[in-house]
């Protein structure tokens, strides 16, 4: 089973070279890309596909020591000019590839930057103010567990499509969302209360672009948010949240999703009257007290009960993000299982997402567009041992063709049906002919020596994203 996951990891790879081109900036401050805007003087460089861009731009205080697990905080202007050439470091997550340690980590806490790129534009303050531009914030996907905005550069769509594009980073997993009592008992706003930190930091970084963007040439009234999977996924739970309201006029979800767990699987023991799921945050806390020396999970659940709410805090603020991530549970290719959107009661509301949304007055009736991919699952399941063997032990080979199409052809239609087609028809009851779907086909795969992936991958989960979206 390892070489099968390895393999499947080296086919990804190699797939996704075949469609992203490397893109690694030579970057120098230009002049031309001086902009002046609310937050303080940036400028950029002259980037690919005759296009500027201001890369590493913060939109809020490092979520760090005392700001862990509360709500992005408003950052000062700057005030000397600040160049905006390199992307941030992603925000803390597990190494994607990680064959010996899936445990590894890479990234920093201190994440919440963004990224713009716009079409060529004089510098002139009345010649960028003639050319108001739409705006695309792209929010990335990884199961909000892992990715970073700089994995999809917007040059090409800005580029080509003469708009203005904006990458969000915001936090993941454990960091992103945290749902527990004591934070809530510690709370000085009902935002600091809201378990839901990564959603709060989109909602911080849509604000900035209200308040900036017009410097950058862009029309902060004419803003559509967009992603894909998880990224889909926090399109929809911004759809749904009220202090979201106005910071976006469309929406575009690929392949995402609306659940949200309820507030008790979130936060409970699994032995609770109303249980917890097995990667709550009292049983991640558990967890960590065990690795601590804690006895066992009965010892550490003991211990953990103990604990007052201040002390519980300081206890888990003073771990490093290397220890924090290194007791999560599934962890696999940098995902790891973690409750994300969660029935908070303030930005996402805590009620089904079929009930928000079968009630315009409850969620930010927007124009929307929701699809999915043909052969959505073939990505998760290439490797299942029921559908395909491998040849000299690790190059994956499909057994019966028409069963695996059939199987993946069932998990797909399904997901399509779910987060897409069901969500669909019931926004159009309420937005008439403002809501549209989608399916994406793609049949064009190349085929690596015996593997071929026109079979094998198809029209999957994400092969999407730069085919059409952001690069040549």
């Amino acid at each position: 089973m390892r070489k099968l996951v390895i393999a499947i990891a080296i086919l990804a790879v190699v797939a996704l070279l075949a469609v992203f081109r490397p893109w690694v900036p030579k970057a120098e401050a230009d002049n031309r890309a001086l902009r002046h805007a609310p937050a303080g003087d940036v400028v950029g460089f002259a980037d690919q596909h005759n296009t500027f861009a201001w890369l590493g731009v913060p939109f809020a205080k490092p979520p760090v020591g005392d700001l862990r697990w509360r709500a992005p905080q408003p950052l000062p202007p700057w005030r000397d000019k600040r160049p905006a050439l390199a992307m941030s470091p992603p925000c803390a997550q597990l190494k994607t590839l990680t064959a010996l340690d899936k445990h590894a980590t890479t990234g920093s806490e201190d994440c919440l930057y963004l990224n713009i790129w716009t079409p060529l534009m004089a510098p002139a303050a009345d010649e960028i103010a003639g050319k108001r531009l739409p705006v695309m914030v792209w929010i990335h996907g990884g199961g909000d567990t892992m990715g970073f905005a700089g994995a999809t550069p917007g040059s090409h769509l800005a580029g080509a499509e003469h708009l203005v594009v904006v990458s969000l980073q915001y936090r993941l997993g454990v960091f992103g969302w945290f749902s527990h009592p004591a934070l809530r008992h510690a709370a000085a706003t009902p935002a600091d209360a809201s378990t839901n930190f990564g959603l709060l930091d989109l909602v911080a970084g849509l604000q900035w672009v209200h308040d900036n963007i017009a410097a950058f040439g862009g029309d902060p009234a004419n803003v559509t948010i967009f992603g894909e999977s998880s990224g889909g996924h926090d399109v929809m739970a911004l759809m749904a949240a009220a202090p979201a309201k106005g910071l976006f006029q469309r929406a575009i979800s690929e392949s995402g999703s609306v659940h949200a767990a309820p507030r008790p699987e979130a936060e409970n023991y699994l032995d609770d009257a109303d249980a917890g799921l097995p990667f709550s945050s009292r049983e991640f806390i558990d967890n960590l007290l065990v690795s601590d020396g804690a006895k066992d999970r009965a010892a550490a659940k003991t211990r953990q009960q103990a604990m007052d709410d201040q002390e519980l805090l300081f206890y888990l603020r003073g771990k490093s993000p290397k220890q924090l991530l290194a007791v999560v549970t599934g962890a696999s290719f940098g995902m790891y299982d973690w409750p994300v959107v969660i029935r908070d009661g303030y930005i996402v509301p805590d009620k089904p997402a079929m009930q928000v949304f079968a009630d315009p007055t409850q969620y930010n009736a927007v124009p929307v567009i929701l699809g999915g991919n043909r052969d959505e699952y073939k990505l998760f399941m290439m490797g299942d041992p029921d559908l395909t063997t491998t040849r000299f032990g690790f190059v994956p080979k499909i057994r019966d063709l028409a069963a695996y199409n059939r199987v993946t052809g069932y998990y797909s239609a399904r997901w399509r049906a779910e987060a897409q087609g069901e969500v669909a028809a019931l926004l159009h009851k309420n937005q008439g002919d403002t809501v549209y779907t989608y399916r994406f086909d793609w049949d064009d795969e190349p085929s690596y020596g015996p593997v071929n992936l026109h079979d094998l991958w198809g029209a999957s989960h994400s092969v999407e994203i730069n085919l059409c979206s952001v690069t040549t």
